[in-house]
């Protein structure tokens, strides 16, 4: 299967790696670079020092060429790890260009209009929940009215905190970071898709490690890019198939989130531009989904892998810091 990814580098304030995705392979680092300092994992290549010097300002991000061969970018920022630890973070990844078309002009001005639209929504939604609750409070002793009346503020509830979401995403707020259980995290996820996957004849079966260390972020944003992940490979098997989802802690520092499907894989031509803003070959897609999702996960410090063959379906993989990462073991999963 041909692969496809980014890749990331946790580096410590003395500038000695702390953790490190074994795909740096691929850009010509030894995954045992763990422990090293990045001066000399990094010797030969033209990019800035870590910890940073005075001539390099953060967020930081150039196009540069690998030892390799390979055009890479590198988006350098500093990262806290958790306890009290602060350090740095370096995302590899390939080089994705390109221009926006008068279409995707125009959905990025619907945006801003779905983005006003969800505000009004949300001052009206208030204002009707305000009354609910008043009438709640009047109906005590009818129980019939009072029953109807939860009905409503219930769907009234989920309507504005929707809402709410859609104008989150739209001006980049979002809830503040904290630690996340992966294992509540995706049992929250399966239960919102396993309806549907059902109704759509695929098998979901659950891979998920008993014993996973937590990860640091906002649940909701991690929520979404599992849920594009999924969506995606559903609509990726309209006969039906089967669908894994698997975690699993990596002694390099990580826990690496799988969702593999059975559908009918991605060309390489449509693989190298998956995760371009607004590209989609689905006549009625936006082509937001995947790009959201990567966006998540690189900040939360992490990377997607893709590895997919027309006809043999597609793995997604995430791979996400562990929470409070110090030095992890040396090495990786092999």
């Amino acid at each position: 299967m041909k692969l496809q990814c980014s890749t990331v580098v946790l580096v410590d304030e003395t500038g000695r790696i702390v953790a490190i995705d074994p795909d740096v392979e691929r850009l010509g680092i030894e995954r045992g670079a763990v422990g090293a300092l990045w001066s000399d994992a990094f010797d030969g290549w033209d990019v800035p020092p870590v910890p940073p010097d005075e001539t390099v300002s953060l967020p930081f991000c150039d196009r540069f060429i690998a030892p390799t061969g390979e055009p890479v970018m590198l988006d350098l920022r500093r990262m806290p790890m958790g306890a009290g630890v602060s350090g740095y973070l370096a995302i590899l990844r390939s080089e994705m260009g390109g221009t926006l078309s008068e279409r995707q002009a125009q959905l990025c001005g619907l945006g801003e209009v779905s983005a006003g639209v969800a505000h009004e929504m949300n001052n009206a939604l208030t204002l009707l929940i305000g009354w609910l609750d008043l009438l709640l409070a009047e109906a005590s002793g009818n129980e019939r009215m009072r029953s109807t009346l939860e009905l409503l503020m219930n769907e009234a509830t989920r309507i504005s905190r929707l809402t709410r979401n859609l104008l989150e995403v739209a001006r980049g707020v979002t809830e503040a970071p904290r630690e996340c259980d992966v294992r509540a995290l995706l049992d929250e996820v399966l239960t919102l898709v396993r309806y549907e996957m059902r109704a759509s004849n695929i098998e979901l079966e659950s891979r998920v490690a008993e014993e996973l260390p937590p990860i640091h972020g906002s649940p909701g944003r991690l929520k979404q890019a599992l849920l594009n992940v999924l969506l995606n490979a559903q609509q990726a098997m309209p006969a039906g198939g089967r669908l894994v989802v698997s975690a699993e802690a990596d002694p390099a520092g990580f826990v690496r989130l799988g969702i593999e499907d059975t559908g009918c894989g991605i060309p390489e031509e449509v693989r190298q531009r998956l995760f371009t803003p607004f590209f989609t070959t689905k006549e009625n897609g936006t082509g937001l989904g995947l790009s959201v999702t990567r966006k998540i996960v690189e900040d939360h410090g992490g990377v997607v892998q893709i590895e997919s063959e027309p006809g043999a379906g597609t793995r997604f993989t995430m791979t996400l810091p562990v929470h409070g990462t110090g030095r992890p073991s040396h090495g990786g999963r092999g």
